[in-house]
């Protein structure tokens, strides 16, 4: 029987200001900075509805703006995209800087598909202003699911793709659930397809799409189950952060406190695929971009070419501005939470590299009845 694979690529890194740091300098500036959304193809009255929760939740609430946030923002809002980037900005009273940073911000966002962005801002009690940027790549369109629905009440999923995809799947994550995962069949342009979410909570539906370089999520939506849709910002247990651990180390923790939280066995260290999760992370970071063969092989060709042998393999990647928000990320990316917690894998390897800018790129290896050739 040949191998099984599996793969979930990963999070747009969220900057959250040019410096990679979210917060605001406490400047009372005298009007909205608002420089013009050069470059963008098309303002999103979507996204700008979820730039206007972001800032007003950083406002009110002293929120950071953090990847996290600013897609459930977007969720809330129904924006459908899996690949949104934020900025605030520490404003200035030179219109003119305001603008080179924001123009120098929106030159580092090299979408495949059409940028959108849109923007929005509000006052500190003291009469400082925030001010906040949102973009994404749009590679598809997801037509509007209902936001509150009652547990097994059948949902039809409907999208369509900008390119040609050479797959597609649908995984539907109910709340405190191992994600399902549905293979889809796709003309490479649309996919329709029935799915139910079956338990009270928070459902996500998040459509994957294969367009070359690996299978990754294109479109996402949340839809509450057997419960009002809630207003404000999402709730986490706060994560056990131990000091003393590696960045990978750290993300081999969490991973398996989740995975005996679901009743799961931990995952044993594999070194070899420590070395196929190290060579990957360094060359995304290295060429700063996501995917799951970068012109080296999938990950299940990377593991084979330095003899590792196994039933079935999944990789995850990802890109974020910390480890906490990049295990975060994955964790409520449906897919990528599924190779998480598969229950057939007994081994991973994981890796993390920062870059120059300080941003986290991570790539974690699984595989079952892992042996040496």
């Amino acid at each position: 029987m040949s191998p099984k694979l599996l793969l979930a690529c990963a999070l747009a890194s969220c900057l959250p200001n040019e410096n990679g740091e979210a917060h605001m300098s406490g400047f009372v500036s005298p009007a909205d900075p608002s420089p013009t959304l050069r470059g963008c193809a098309s303002e999103d009255a979507r996204l700008r509805r979820a730039a206007s929760r972001l800032i007003r939740w950083n406002v009110t609430r002293g929120i950071t703006i953090n990847d996290e946030l600013l897609l459930y923002a977007m969720r809330l809002e129904g924006v459908p995209y899996a690949w949104p980037r934020s900025w605030m900005i520490t404003p200035t009273r030179d219109l003119t800087e305001t603008q080179a940073r924001f123009d120098a911000w929106w030159a580092t966002f090299q979408p495949d598909g059409e940028r959108r962005c849109a923007a929005a801002s509000d006052e500190y009690p003291d009469g400082s202003r925030a001010w906040v940027a949102v973009g994404a790549d749009v590679l598809g369109e997801l037509a509007p699911l209902p936001a509150q629905v009652r547990s097994g009440e059948g949902l039809i999923v409907k999208a369509s793709f900008r390119k040609r995809a050479r797959s597609a799947a649908i995984v539907v994550a109910d709340e405190g659930e191992v994600p399902l995962e549905h293979v889809v069949q796709t003309d490479g342009f649309t996919v329709t397809y029935p799915v139910t979410c079956k338990r009270r909570g928070r459902c996500v539906i998040q459509i994957m799409a294969e367009f070359g370089a690996g299978p990754r999520p294109i479109l996402e939506a949340f839809v509450f189950v057997d419960m009002p849709v809630p207003s404000g910002p999402p709730q986490h247990r706060d994560l056990r952060t131990d000091v003393t651990l590696s960045d990978s180390e750290q993300l081999r923790a969490w991973l398996n406190d989740m995975r005996v939280d679901h009743r799961l066995p931990s995952l044993a260290t594999s070194p070899l695929l420590e070395r196929v999760a190290r060579e990957h992370t360094e060359q995304m970071a290295r060429e700063q971009r996501l995917g799951h063969d970068l012109q080296r092989g999938d990950v299940m060709v990377r593991a084979e070419r330095i003899g590792v042998s196994f039933r079935s393999i999944g990789e995850n990647v990802a890109n974020a501005s910390s480890v906490t928000a990049l295990h975060r990320g994955w964790t409520e990316s449906p897919s990528h939470l599924s190779n998480m917690l598969a229950r057939e894998y007994d081994h991973v390897g994981i890796a993390v590299v920062r870059d120059a800018t300080g941003n986290v790129w991570a790539t974690q290896v699984f595989a079952a009845d892992l042996r040496d050739r």
